[in-house]
């Protein structure tokens, strides 16, 4: 759903290889997309795939990701957590492969494999978050999530720098770095699901029917919540990278200097996460993810005014805040699910925020071309309503 496991992050693990993706996970989110800040541009920036091709492939593969996150939930909750979990890693890896391979095969090649690796990255995001919740209860939820989000940000940050450095001839140690991420994200998986309890039981459809009566239980407010942050995937740095495409063609910034920044990106959220799981645990969830969107609001607004050094410093404040939220919201979510259909109802979480998501690249890419400003300055709208929503889901949850 945004900078820098997801992956809303995508991904539990940062599999933000990562995002990136990715939102859609980016500094503002940990996300699988967020760890090839230069590997699309590249492609990019040479004309092989065009700005409008690159918005409508990511649109695709947010429609892609939500199907495959509502299968991988379901499927966790009637057949087990284990096989889940390795099938979606698996399917990284093999995305990961094509991305690595990616920039020498061309601009289609390039689309293919973004399509496939960003589209099934919540594949077994609902099954590690289901898993990670019954080995340690919901009053440390927010400190465990911090330290498995730990894991996913520094695994990325040596691969953000040196893709800051890297040239589109130094495709094979680009793809090394992303393939040695996404065995990082694959061996925090496999360790991650050991510390589990229990096993699902339940058919697909009573998994869906089951979460379906949570949604309707909880009423509009956290649905709300998550469309209107679900839209922060319009300032696509977690898609289409126009955070470090700004940086160098409006604001003037060299390309090591884009490389250093996205490097420290995962650093500051690794330094973060402790501290946002702690906060999350001892406030609550939704002030604690109110306050990070209105953090995240004046960063991205700040991003895009300001000028150099301070764009790059709002930007490192939108990423922390970014990494807070996504904990707060990943823990608002896994425990107000029912324990016999957790896996679905996370999953059906992505369904919304990913299809919420679908227009947001094509869009971000058509206000780019119209001012490079307007994205950045519409996420930034968008974040402060999304920090109103839940600060009345917080009235709500006191009362």
């Amino acid at each position: 759903m945004g900078l820098g496991e997801d992956s809303v992050g995508r991904g539990v693990v940062g599999l933000e290889i990562e995002e990136h993706h990715t939102h859609r996970r980016c500094p503002l989110l940990p996300d699988v997309r967020a760890r090839l800040p230069h590997v699309v541009p590249s492609h990019r920036d040479r004309g092989e795939l065009g700005l409008p091709a690159l918005g409508l492939t990511y649109s695709a593969s947010c429609a892609l990701s939500g199907f495959a996150g509502l299968v991988g939930g379901a499927l966790s909750d009637s057949l087990g957590r284990r096989p889940v979990i390795v099938a979606g890693s698996a399917a990284m890896l093999l995305g990961a492969l094509l991305v690595a391979l990616a920039p020498l095969c061309g601009a289609g090649a390039l689309a293919l494999s973004a399509l496939l690796l960003f589209g099934l990255q919540h594949l077994g995001d609902a099954a590690m978050d289901s898993a990670l919740y019954e080995s340690t209860g919901e009053d440390s939820l927010g400190r465990a999530l911090a330290a498995v989000f730990v894991a996913g940000a520094l695994s990325g940050s040596a691969g953000s720098a040196v893709l800051g450095f890297t040239t589109e001839r130094d495709a094979a140690l680009a793809g090394a770095l992303v393939l040695a991420v996404a065995l990082t994200c694959f061996v925090s998986s496999a360790l991650l699901e050991e510390t589990a309890r229990g096993r699902g039981a339940l058919s697909v459809r009573g998994s869906v029917e089951r979460a379906a009566e949570w949604f309707k239980s909880m009423g509009s407010v956290p649905l709300a919540v998550l469309s209107l942050t679900v839209l922060m995937a319009v300032e696509v740095d977690s898609t289409l990278n126009l955070y470090p495409v700004f940086m160098k063609e409006v604001q003037g910034f060299a390309e090591r200097e884009v490389g250093l920044v996205y490097g420290a990106i995962p650093v500051i959220q690794a330094l973060i996460y402790p501290l946002a799981g702690a906060a999350v645990d001892k406030l609550g969830t939704p002030r604690a993810a109110c306050a990070a969107l209105l953090i995240q609001s004046a960063g991205v607004a700040g991003f895009a005014t300001l000028g150099r050094p301070y764009a790059a410093l709002a930007l490192l404040a939108a990423s922390a805040a970014g990494a807070v939220f996504n904990l707060a919201y990943r823990a608002m979510v896994v425990s107000s699910a029912s324990a016999s259909a957790r896996g679905t109802t996370v999953a059906l979480v992505y369904v919304v925020w990913d299809l919420a998501a679908v227009p947001a690249p094509a869009l971000g890419a058509m206000l780019y071309t119209l001012d490079p400003r307007l994205p950045f300055f519409l996420a930034s709208f968008t974040l402060g309503l999304a920090a109103i929503i839940a600060q009345s889901a917080d009235r709500r949850h006191v009362n």
